[in-house]
């Protein structure tokens, strides 16, 4: 049984085209901080975190 309300701050994704390295030194260049884990590019929004920061970073994944 899938449990619907299950909810997370955590945000993991793959490039569907450039390899994590790539991806990673791009949001570094941005200040934008981010982890590997597990094979994935991964984010960890929290309250101070605005909306303006959430649209910088897919602005650098959408131009990598």
């Amino acid at each position: 049984r899938e449990n619907t309300n299950l909810q997370s701050g955590i945000v993991a994704f793959r490039h569907r085209e450039k390899d994590n390295a790539t991806v990673s030194k791009a949001l570094d260049a941005a200040g934008i901080i981010h982890a590997i884990r597990a094979g994935n590019v991964r984010f960890a929004p929290h309250a101070y975190n605005t909306e303006a920061d959430i649209d910088a970073a897919c602005a650098v994944i959408a131009e990598v």
